[in-house]
């Protein structure tokens, strides 16, 4: 593991998610949703990494992992105007995945 942040990032092979030149809804949300997609793949790729080292890590990582999946739904479901099919929600807004996270 490296020392500083900026190297860490570095790991992750995301780009940097930037305005893009024709900037619109569309292609901001593009942008976006490409974003979360990596913030997917990293978080898989740590629970690969970490999975049965620690059961709090675990759990906290798998937890980012939703939120991260949540996130690329939400931006999907707004290009598309269909849902994702990620998963289902009983309210508008509610995360069914971290509820434990909350106190």
């Amino acid at each position: 593991m490296p020392n500083d942040i900026g190297t860490f990032v570095n790991m992750t092979s995301c780009v940097d998610a930037k305005l893009p030149k024709d900037a619109t809804i569309e292609n901001l949300l593009k942008v976006l949703l490409d974003a979360e997609r990596c913030a997917v793949r990293v978080y898989n790729e740590i629970l690969d990494y970490i999975w049965g080292n620690g059961y709090r890590t675990s759990n906290l990582a798998l937890a980012i992992l939703h939120e991260e999946t949540e996130h690329e739904a939400w931006f999907e479901e707004l290009l598309t105007d269909k849902p994702s099919g990620h998963f289902r929600r009983r309210i508008p807004g509610e995360n069914p995945f971290s509820k434990f996270l909350k106190t």
